[in-house]
């Protein structure tokens, strides 16, 4: 794991630590306002940065971590850089799968 996705991870399971789902606005207060770590237009930029990167899921408004935060602990003191957060690196053991057309044998329309 590199430091990167350490430190992603480590803010995540300070935002998750209740293991209660949380609103984009929870994630801003907790990020800006709790923790002090960045002003409320940059944590707003990270929780979609981290969502795009798919570090956090998004269902209907309702947000989730999208990898494993147990046990995930922070050194006191730690900070995480805020670049870091608004421009993340992707979540690759969860990315998204896609679906590959490739193989799809399609119908063809019988001309008369």
């Amino acid at each position: 794991m590199t430091s990167e996705t350490e430190d992603i991870k480590r803010v995540l399971a300070i935002c998750f630590r209740m293991g209660d789902n949380q609103t984009a606005d929870d994630l801003e207060r907790i990020l800006s306002f709790d923790m002090g770590w960045m002003d409320t237009d940059t944590a707003h930029d990270a929780i979609k940065a981290l969502t795009f990167a798919g570090w956090i899921k998004d269902n209907d408004g309702t947000l989730s971590p999208n990898c494993e935060v147990k046990g995930i602990q922070a050194p006191l003191g730690w900070q995480p850089r805020p670049s870091r957060l608004t421009d993340p690196a992707v979540n690759e053991s969860h990315a998204v799968e896609t679906v590959s057309y490739t193989h799809l044998t399609l119908p063809t329309k019988r001309i008369v």
